[in-house]
């Protein structure tokens, strides 16, 4: 196990009603009172980095010893299948799995399983193997079926920052956001109270059956409710986050999700703005013929808005997708999560992210735009052909062409002679072309604020 080192990590338990709870950790003991259901919570002494503790637990002739708990950094890796993908199925993962061993890297995989209620026990469902509901230290049988995005951000951070490094991996392929979610997070939002009324007026010991169907992981807190409550609020360092592939559908609805889903985690976690990565989705499916409308684009949108909240960073992904729903090089996107992390919570005078769109202005025939994060400067790469478009009043856009000029882009297209709107990689599958000079790629991004499809439309 790894235990938050630079704060009191909170631990917490069961025992009988109203009885004592004495917690030691190398000798220095703590005791706790349980409340008359026998819940009980308290915080263990600040860990320091890399030191090794015995925790022992007691409380009425009853005992329970942990042995080699280590001081580190401790990360929550969520989403759907693209984090879950298993180190076993990635570009590479033969290697990586014959050359784990390092005691620094402490992995936990939360059994995959739902409920109609907050559980309390990550074990208090079946596992489909024996290294779930568990903390191990990175091996080949640990890390073959683990998270290979989060395996490969701990495997950089502990190289680079020498610091062990936990993660819980709480991931299902195929869930949408709304499952991940708690009730309360879900009922800020107009869009499901129907079916969690039809939830809370189930008992709680009742079968998963919704509308006389075996209830599924889509189903909204269904995840939160069996996996993520019982991790909390164990002590964290940040979040890492990939999912939005099962809400494509719903782009829009998707915007107040994803931000309602981080508020929430923050507030129940209570270690203030908790650092929040997440990876924008990769490019997939065919390359673009004509400018258009796109679901996956305002997808794309929809996650970037979460940039507004506190703490919160984008991996984007255009230039290291390989054209599928799950790009096989997962190496390449844990060591950029990393990088953001070595940035903002490791302190490094980096550069971690590619340029983001800030403003714009339209000089007579031509569209300037500024950036934030250009780094060192803006660069152009590869055929920059269908990438950039432009439009005018008639909201009809037209591909364009782009040069940079003083660290400024500048659109611009003969077919349009007032141009009012540019849009960047606006596409299921886009080239790439924008970087700044560290290599970092441009987000996505257009300057207009024009309605698109509605959600369900697509």
């Amino acid at each position: 196990m790894i235990i938050q080192r630079d704060i009191e990590p909170p631990v917490w338990g069961l025992a009988g009603p109203n009885a004592t709870v004495t917690v030691s950790v190398n000798n220095i003991k703590r005791n706790y009172k349980a409340d008359q259901n026998g819940s009980w919570q308290g915080k263990l002494p600040e860990p320091a980095a890399g030191k090794v503790y015995s925790l022992v637990v007691t409380s009425g002739g009853e005992k329970k010893v942990f042995t080699d708990v280590i001081g580190g950094d401790v990360y929550f890796a969520g989403g759907q299948s693209n984090m879950q993908y298993s180190v076993s199925q990635m570009t590479g993962g033969e290697e990586e799995i014959a050359a784990a061993n390092d005691k620094q890297i402490r992995l936990f995989t939360v059994p995959r399983d739902i409920s109609y209620r907050p559980r309390f026990d990550v074990n208090d469902h079946a596992k489909e193997n024996a290294l779930e509901g568990v903390w191990s230290v990175a091996s080949p049988e640990s890390v073959k079926n683990f998270s290979a995005v989060a395996y490969c951000f701990a495997k950089k951070i502990v190289r680079d920052e020498k610091v062990p490094v936990g993660i819980i991996n709480i991931t299902w392929g195929g869930t949408p956001i709304e499952a991940h979610m708690s009730t309360e997070a879900n009922r800020s939002l107009p869009y499901y109270a129907e079916a969690l009324n039809e939830i809370a007026a189930k008992p709680a010991s009742d079968s998963l059956i919704i509308d006389k169907r075996k209830a599924t992981p889509q189903l909204p807190a269904s995840v939160f409710n069996a996996m993520i409550n019982p991790v909390i609020p164990f002590g964290l360092k940040g979040f890492l986050w990939y999912q939005g592939e099962h809400n494509w559908n719903n782009p829009y609805k998707y915007r107040e999700q994803f931000i309602a889903f981080i508020n929430d985690l923050r507030i129940r976690w209570q270690q203030g703005y908790l650092p929040f990565y997440f990876v924008q989705l990769p490019n997939m499916g065919k390359k673009p013929v004509n400018p258009g409308e796109d679901f996956w684009s305002v997808l794309r949108e929809s996650q970037s808005s979460a940039l507004k909240l506190p703490t919160t960073a984008m991996l984007v992904s255009l230039d290291i997708g390989d054209g599928d729903l799950h790009p096989k090089d997962k190496k390449l996107f844990g060591e950029r999560l990393a990088l953001m992390a070595e940035k903002d919570i490791y302190g490094k005078k980096i550069v971690a992210e590619g340029p983001e769109f800030k403003s714009y202005s339209v000089i007579r025939d031509t569209i300037e735009i500024v950036f934030d994060n250009a780094g060192s400067g803006l660069v152009l790469k590869n055929d920059t052909a269908k990438v950039f478009s432009i439009a005018g009043s008639d909201k009809k856009f037209y591909w364009a062409d782009v040069i940079i000029r003083n660290n400024q882009l500048l659109v611009f297209s003969p077919k349009v002679k007032n141009p009012q709107a540019v849009r960047y990689a606006w596409a299921e599958n886009p080239s790439v072309t924008l970087f700044n000079k560290e290599g970092f790629p441009a987000a996505p991004f257009r300057t207009d604020a024009w309605q698109l499809k509605e959600d369900g439309k697509w």
